[in-house]
């Protein structure tokens, strides 16, 4: 094959620098938040779209320029994310809630600011009204798009100005200051409060400006929060520096563009994450530090100790109430229509794969946002034995499992990174699975899916209707959590709380600590992988939008919500996360806005989720409320009446 043209280089080039500067703009924002608080603000995708409305008003109904326009959709930006900052995430905060609990929130905003922005401006994308640069520039005597040079003009005087705001400000040395001890700068004076709420803003407001930039070349639409994921490969390029970002945005947008061109135009942002992976396997992993990971900050206090039972009384009233639960299980079906018992087999099969990830996040302390890509692995494997090779359902369930945990054995090396470069490897794993669902047509036959795959039969047994379903799917979820109860009581699931609480003494004892994750990543993969089976015979029909990265999260706000290191709290959270949006339905297009709200409420008022509830409620009635405790006080910190 020739070489192309200069011409056709120059341009795709120019696109990619253009491209990769918004993404720089946004991944900033993420190193930042990073730096300061040690959060990943998954919103900020949702800043980026708000922005990009903000834009798009002010040029329909202002006679501003667009370069007014550029710098006041930005500034609103960072208002509103200054407000959202102070109203829903500083209580979460102060009340030292776990890292994960902010992260929960900030998909909880994000939600919000979807929802708000379909509710006043429409789902329908909107072309912008102006545009800066149209026409070709001729630089070097090669014509390039005007457009991406005003872009690349534009990005990069911002990312000087806050170059800018660092070195040479009162403000900006104060904010480095207490990015790199806050505790001491707190003690020379500087509020850390006011630092994050400053963190927040100027986020914010890049991710506004990148929206007011990358909109014309698209459409305005809810859509548009997608870049915002994309955009943590070019943090992670960066090493998660501010200087490291302004150069990794730009190479991640050139690498897109490339791959494109010259590769594969369907996997180009497989190839983006894939080359994040790999850099931060060979540059994070010898750099992290030795220590603890995911440590819970909150001391899960059982019912039984807070109503002073012995532990015998404490067991036999424990026993009693799971058999009331079974039997109340068994009966439930009974007094519910169909659509309702529906309703049950789908969150069922959710509370399977909310399961297994809490084995992960809540017992290992690994932050994993690609746990769809499992339960898409199983789903596809299963519908192929059933279609393709004629396997009955309990082969196909095993066979599901399995493929799906050799998945996430091929892939447990992810988990050695530490924290939040942990969380964008899962999610660039996830977003890479999802591509080879969506390309592989010869298999999964891409984006149209497998339709008629056959329902469930075990013997003579065809699960015809949702009744069967839901009590194969329960029955499914009795083995699935009884096996896990044992696990998490065994050596096993003690070594790898251990390992979660502190590293160094977990491998100062002889534990390995990555092969402790490892399998626990794989039995994870299994019990998603299981879960996938159930719902492809579920829905009888699957296709790669089943398994995105909306569903990703979906998973870990059950986890969290649910109460991490609990198993019954991550089933309750499955419950809640899929059955509060039907128990909504009558709000119409409010329902998932109201979701999205009381899903901060429930950060801001739960910190250790829906498991700590009633032993809080009943602490309460007792006058002697939950008290925070440093994680090493905590012993095993999973949940006494798992």
């Amino acid at each position: 094959m020739d070489d192309p043209p200069i011409e056709i280089l120059a341009q795709q080039l120019t696109g990619g620098l253009a491209v990769g500067c918004v993404y720089a703009l946004v991944a900033l924002g993420f190193t930042m938040m990073l730096r300061a608080t040690d959060l990943v603000n998954f919103a900020q995708g949702e800043f980026l779209m708000t922005g990009a409305y903000f834009g798009y008003t002010l040029l329909s109904l202002t006679p501003l320029p667009f370069l007014a326009v550029f710098v006041a959709a930005s500034l609103l930006t960072g208002l509103l994310g200054m407000g959202v900052e102070i109203v829903a995430l500083r209580p979460i905060r102060l009340r030292q809630s776990p890292v994960l609990n902010l992260i929960i929130a900030t998909v909880g905003i994000g939600i919000v600011l979807r929802l708000l922005a379909m509710l006043v401006w429409g789902a329908e994308p909107l072309r912008y009204p102006a545009r800066m640069g149209e026409g070709a520039l001729l630089v070097a005597g090669l014509p390039l798009s005007g457009e991406h040079v005003w872009i690349i003009v534009l990005a990069a005087s911002a990312m000087l100005a806050l170059h800018l705001f660092f070195q040479r400000t009162l403000l900006g040395v104060a904010w480095r200051a207490a990015a790199h001890d806050a505790a001491t700068a707190e003690i020379l004076g500087i509020g850390f409060s006011r630092v994050v709420t400053l963190t927040f803003g100027i986020s914010a407001a890049l991710a506004g400006a990148a929206g007011v930039l990358i909109a014309p070349l698209f459409f305005v639409a809810p859509d548009l929060w997608l870049l915002g994921p994309r955009a943590f490969a070019g943090a992670a390029l960066g090493q998660f520096s501010i200087l490291g970002t302004m150069i990794g945005g730009p190479v991640l947008g050139v690498l897109e563009t490339l791959g494109a061109g010259y590769v594969s135009s369907a996997y180009k942002n497989g190839i983006a994450y894939a080359i994040t992976i790999v850099v931060l396997m060979v540059v994070a992993v010898p750099r992290m530090p030795a220590g603890s990971a995911l440590a819970l900050r909150y001391r899960r206090v059982s019912l039984a100790d807070r109503l002073g039972w012995p532990p015998a009384v404490a067991a036999r009233r424990r026993q009693v109430a799971w058999v009331v639960g079974g039997l109340g299980a068994l009966l439930l079906p009974i007094a519910l229509d169909a659509y309702a018992v529906h309703v049950l087999g789908l969150i069922l099969i959710y509370m399977v794969a909310a399961l297994g990830l809490q084995l992960v996040i809540g017992f290992g302390g690994s932050i994993v946002v690609g746990h769809a890509a499992f339960v898409g692995a199983g789903a596809y494997a299963s519908a192929i034995l059933s279609l393709k090779v004629g396997a009955p359902f309990p082969l196909a369930l095993a066979g599901a499992a399995i493929v799906a945990a050799l998945l996430g054995l091929l892939f447990g090396p992810i988990l050695r990174l530490p924290g939040h470069y942990c969380a964008i490897a899962t999610l660039g794993f996830g977003e890479i699975v999802n591509l080879v669902m969506v390309n592989w047509t010869a298999v999964t036959n891409g984006m149209s899916g497998l339709s008629n795959i056959p329902r469930p039969r075990l013997g003579p047994w065809l699960v015809r209707d949702d009744h069967g379903f839901y009590y194969l799917a329960l029955a499914v979820f009795v083995v699935v959590f009884a096996a896990l109860h044992r696990l998490v009581d065994s050596r096993f699931g003690r070594a790898l709380v251990a390992a979660r609480e502190n590293e160094l003494a977990a491998t100062a004892m002889g534990i390995s600590v990555p092969r402790q994750r490892a399998h626990a990543f794989a039995i994870g993969a299994a019990c998603a992988g299981a879960a996938g089976s159930l719902f492809a015979h579920f829905a009888t029909y699957i296709s790669p939008d089943s398994f995105t990265l909306v569903d990703s999260i979906a998973f870990l706000t059950m986890v969290v919500l649910g109460g991490l290191g609990s198993l019954p709290g991550a089933a309750l959270g499955a419950l809640i996360v899929t059955g509060l949006p039907e128990t909504l339905r009558a709000l119409a297009e409010y329902r998932i806005l109201v979701y999205g709200v009381l899903l901060v409420v429930f950060m801001m008022f739960l910190p250790g989720g829906l498991a700590d509830l009633l032993p809080r409620l009943v602490g309460r009635a007792l006058r002697s409320p939950a008290v925070p405790v440093p994680a090493a006080a905590e012993g095993r910190g999973g949940d006494p009446d798992r």
